[in-house]
């Protein structure tokens, strides 16, 4: 849009502004306005979306420029549901964009950005980012463009630009070295990525030169808009020769050792050193040779700097140094040398003595520490160091350096073997141990005590008792570093120490005391603290003396429960015949308390039974059966109870009458209590004399009638009614009752 249509809109605009100032702001709105991106570049086609205005209808929407410029769209149809999308052409001014849409009821609002990057300007700089001008021949040029932010604050923007160096400007014909990529630079800038970028690799040709950076704008570089100026230029030529001297020591009584040296390179301009040789001869040789070449970076004027040098024998030896400059000056040969040494070789190494204390332990074995080791080195040329396994000692550890009688001492605390050779070095730099040297030693040291466990094997019991015999099996062992286990003892009780060989077994009843120990080879020894190894093999005795084993009792009789359980069976022979002391009782429980009442509220067979468990966890349990039985105060007149016999004629009715009770004198009139409830007979011998097979026969009642009991006499009755072909035999008539129990009356019939 130009700015003559800006005006014009402008006034038409603003007639209709007053639409929305009436528009109540403070009202919940359910309308939403969005675009389709927070940021957009100049000239982009923004695209808003509404929705939640009234369907079918007509929306109005401002939008107000980052200048203030208000830009009105009316006349925006909704969909049914309220909604609309309008792409808008916005112009090219960066910054805020405010949207303001409403139906004329509901309001909504928004915003949008247009920033983007500037660039300000570019300068030529080395790796460093740091500004130059001029560039010498071989020094690579680089470009850093300073760069800034335009626009209202929306994401971080970039541009894509080329950057070149052209000889003149504006930029004619193709750009000049650069770098790999032939010619021009493509690169995206960003804040935080603007250079340093490499434009021109080793330049070769001087002269003056432009680095350009061209904008890329909707694809299209506009050539020249930011430009740096520099030069390119050769460096001057050094003609001035350099100068060295040598220095070496008078004389030396080692082969090895070294010569010093003093170099420069003076005049306007100076290249810089960039090598010094070291020449070299004997005395009695025709000419010298090089020796040696120090390589100098950095091309400094001056430099101090040193040669080892090895002398193949004794003899004078004549030095002198060659010195050359970056820009190819050598020094000339001197007419003499700059100095010489007189080296004399001695090849003989101190005599080195190792002396290690008397060990306190066994077998060479030192069983405290520290061990303070010493050692003695004696040379003429005096003695310089004294190293151990080739570790020179601190010279705190040494006295009498520089002498020639030095004293070492070295201290070790290390656990295990620790091997010594010492050397020594004299004043000649000879190291070594001469003849006559002592100097190889081991010291072993084991503080440590071995080690010993052991495992008991057996049939556990409780509280630390054992049921069966137990195996012990004792396992020595020596930490390492150390000397080695050298022996496993133990004694039992009070008895004589053992040595330990195989696993061994313990079977006497009782406490038994275990010790045991074990020693190594330095003689350190680890005892176990020792143990009371307890065992119990043989079961708690339980004796029951009431209820009696077969015993009948009355019902409802107060009998009282007597048993005992002891630990050990007192009835068992004691040692040496026989078991030892036991574990003891732990617990005994009878079917009730001891000095209890037994169960005799029920008739029938009962069982009494009596656990008892020692504190070895062994146990015994003892029952014992008795009966609950009715009191059977005997057949009533007129039947007789046995031994008498009833005699009496066959075809009668005979009345058999019985009382029971409880043992307090309660009558039982239950008639369950009969088994079956009649009575039963059968045929025996003469006198009562059973046959060898018995059959009960149900007795007869007569009339029909059955048991009764008669309440007023407290009595069972039944009427057995006994027939005329029974006269001339004896029967048994068999009264059973529940409580197990059976009562027998004896007749003779008669005819």
């Amino acid at each position: 849009m130009n700015y003559q249509n800006k005006t014009k809109k402008l006034l038409i605009t603003l007639s209709l502004l007053a639409a929305f100032i009436l528009i109540p702001a403070a009202m919940a709105s359910a309308a939403t306005i969005t675009t389709d991106q927070e940021d957009y570049a100049p000239w982009e086609i923004v695209t808003l979306t509404g929705s939640g205005f009234a369907a079918n209808s007509t929306v109005d929407m401002l939008i107000t420029w980052p200048d203030g410029y208000p830009d009105l769209i009316t006349g925006i149809l909704t969909d049914a549901d309220g909604g609309f999308v309008y792409e808008y052409e916005k112009e090219k001014f960066l910054g805020t964009y405010t949207v303001e849409a409403t139906d004329g009821i509901d309001p909504a609002t928004t915003t949008f950005t247009d920033s983007t990057l500037i660039v300000d300007s570019v300068i030529a700089c080395d790796s460093t980012s740091t500004e130059k001008s001029s560039f010498l021949t071989s020094a690579d040029v680089y470009a850093y463009v300073n760069v800034s932010v335009g626009g209202g604050g929306g994401p971080a923007p970039s541009k894509d630009v080329r950057i070149y160096v052209v000889a003149s400007l504006p930029p004619n014909g193709d750009p000049l070295g650069t770098d790999a990529s032939g010619g021009y630079e493509a690169r995206t800038l960003s804040v935080g990525n603007s250079g340093p970028f490499l434009i021109w690799a080793n330049p070769t040709t001087t002269g003056s030169y432009y680095v350009v950076v061209d904008e890329n704008r909707n694809g299209v570089y506009n050539p020249g808009e930011k430009s740096y100026a520099f030069s390119i230029t050769a460096p001057a030529t050094d003609t001035v020769k350099p100068a060295s001297s040598a220095t070496s020591p008078t004389s030396s009584s080692t082969a090895t050792f070294t010569v010093t040296y003093t170099a420069s390179d003076s005049g306007t301009p100076t290249s810089g050193l960039a090598s010094v040789e070291l020449w070299a001869k004997k005395s009695t040789d025709a000419s010298f040779a090089n020796v040696g070449t120090d390589t100098i970076g950095g091309a400094p004027a001056s430099k101090n700097g040193s040669f080892s040098f090895t002398a193949p024998g004794d003899g004078l030896y004549l030095f002198y140094t060659i010195a050359k400059d970056v820009a190819g000056n050598t020094e000339d040969i001197p007419s003499s040398e700059d100095d010489s040494t007189l080296v004399t070789i001695d090849a003989s190494a101190p005599v080195v003595t190792v002396s290690v204390p008397t060990p306190d332990g066994l077998d060479d074995w030192f069983v405290t520490k520290p061990v303070t080791v010493t050692i003695t080195a004696d040379d003429s040329s005096n003695v310089t160091a004294i190293l151990v396994n080739g570790v020179a000692l601190g010279a705190g550890d040494v006295t009498g350096l520089g002498t020639t009688h030095a004293v070492g001492t070295l201290v070790i605390s290390a656990e295990g073997t620790t091997n010594i050779t010492a050397t020594a070095t004299d004043g000649l730099g000879n190291t070594g141990a001469g003849p006559g040297s002592d100097n190889i030693a081991a010291v072993n040291i084991d503080t440590v005590k071995p080690t010993l466990t052991k495992d008991l094997a057996g049939t556990a019991g409780t509280n630390g008792w054992f049921k069966s015999n137990v195996t012990v099996t004792l396992t020595g062992g020596d930490p390492i570093p150390g000397s080695g286990l050298d022996r496993v003892e133990y004694k039992i009780d009070d008895g004589d120490w053992t040595t330990y060989d195989v696993p061994f077994t313990i079977s006497d009843e009782g406490v038994t005391t275990l010790h045991h120990r074990a020693y190594d080879k330095a003689g350190n020894v680890f005892e176990l603290t020792a143990e009371e190894i307890k065992i119990d093999k043989t079961a708690p005795a339980v004796t029951i003396t009431t209820p009696v084993q077969g015993a009948e009792y009355f019902l409802n009789q107060n009998v009282l429960a007597s048993w005992s359980a002891v630990d050990p069976d007192p009835a068992l022979a004691l040692p040496p015949l026989g078991p030892g002391p036991a574990s003891g009782i732990a617990s005994a429980t009878g079917t009730t308390a001891n000095n209890g009442p037994i169960d005799t509220a029920v008739v029938g067979t009962k069982t009494y039974s009596v656990t008892a468990i020692d504190n070895a966890g062994n146990s015994t349990t003892v029952s014992v059966t008795y009966y609950v039985r009715f009191k059977f105060i005997g057949f009533l007149p007129p039947v007789k109870n046995l031994p008498d016999v009833n005699v009496g004629k066959a075809g009668r009715t005979y009345p058999i009458k019985w009382q029971l009770t409880d043992n307090n004198g309660n009558y039982i009139s239950d008639l369950g209590v009969v088994v079956g409830g009649k009575l039963q007979y059968y045929q025996t011998g003469a006198q009562g004399v059973d046959p060898t097979e018995i059959n009960y026969v149900d007795g007869l009642t007569t009339g029909g009638t059955v048991l009764r009991y008669d309440f007023t006499s407290q009595q069972f009755i039944y009427n057995w009614e006994t027939t005329k072909s029974m006269a001339g035999a004896w029967y048994k008539l068999v009264l059973t009752l529940t409580d197990g129990s059976t009562h027998v009356a004896l007749f003779n019939l008669t005819k």
